[in-house]
């Protein structure tokens, strides 16, 4: 059994909705001469996407995946450069001749369009041309007692959570911890000092201490992350009102660099919160408000939820 494995982009893919995956008009193949600029229109905003970087013999050269995108930003690539700057030459691969051996018999890969996205590997013919795609978890559970494979480990996506220290936050971090997701903090730990601290001696968990209004900070924590939690601000009109330029750089400003950050690094996940706030108060209101009703914000805190919403 041969794998190719990756150094360091881990093991993913991405589908067509509309197409089977064993067809060839499935792949995202480009050539190593297109540019990181196609690679970005490729992948369309896909969440952990692989394109395949192929020769002109149809030879599968490397893979270019959402994250290796975003590292190219943070280095100041321009969008014109070529893609054999920033592929990966050793990709994940699994050869097509290898799916016919016994160890594959007993367990049969369902190519369903329920697959999970995030790990789906090229299967390449004795040409090391792209066939098809496949479903790498359940070929890797098939594996996992072999001598060969029992060192591989699938790559989970890196969440960032910022303001994750709080009664939100730290609920989700264990949640994801639990999935074996890989999960950073951005928090002052001005309020919950020990919300974290089970976590401390997880390999998977990390904590950024700082103040995230720091664009510093910002740039310094989105470095390898896939998606992005902003949990982080002044909560409730009464907090906002005592300090209204503190609340305005924490939850309008600082949200907005972020997500103009996360825009430019192609980190597509964002997840945001907002407020019951944004409706304000009406007297003799009839019924339940819901996410149809007219807001009326009638705080500070309530417009910057509102404007933050926009961004």
């Amino acid at each position: 059994m041969i794998l190719g494995m990756t150094q360091d982009t881990g093991i993913h893919g991405i589908l067509r909705k509309d197409k089977r995956i064993d067809q060839m008009s499935n792949y995202n193949l480009i050539k190593e001469t297109d540019t990181l600029k196609k690679c970005f229109k490729t992948l369309k905003g896909s969440f952990n996407g692989l394109i395949c970087v192929i020769s002109k013999t149809k030879k599968l050269l490397g893979t270019v995946s959402d994250g290796d995108l975003r590292r190219s930003m943070l280095k100041g690539m321009p969008l014109n450069s070529k893609v054999n700057e920033v592929m990966n030459k050793k990709p994940t691969f699994i050869y097509v001749d290898e799916l016919k051996s016994k160890i594959f018999k007993k367990s049969r890969i369902n190519f369903g369009k329920t697959m999970d996205r995030s790990l789906i590997i090229p299967v390449l013919d004795s040409s090391n041309k792209v066939v098809k795609l496949i479903n790498s978890e359940k070929l890797f559970d098939t594996l996992i007692t072999r001598k060969t494979t029992k060192n591989l480990q699938f790559k989970r996506p890196h969440i960032l959570i910022v303001g994750g220290a709080g009664y939100i936050g730290s609920v989700l971090t264990a949640k994801l911890l639990k999935k074996n997701y890989k999960v950073k903090i951005v928090d002052k730990i001005l309020y919950e000092k020990n919300s974290l601290k089970k976590h401390k001696k997880n390999k998977n968990f990390s904590l950024i201490k700082k103040d995230i209004c720091d664009i510093q900070v910002q740039i310094n924590a989105l470095k390898d992350i896939d998606a992005v939690v902003f949990l982080a601000e002044i909560v409730g009109d009464p907090s906002c009102a005592v300090n209204p330029e503190d609340a305005l750089k924490t939850n309008f400003i600082a949200l907005s660099s972020m997500a103009n950050l996360c825009s430019y690094m192609n980190i597509n996940r964002f997840v945001y919160t907002s407020s019951c706030s944004v409706y304000g108060s009406k007297e003799n209101q009839e019924g339940l408000l819901n996410e149809t009703s007219p807001l009326n914000p009638v705080s500070h805190y309530a417009r910057m939820k509102i404007l933050s919403e926009k961004v």
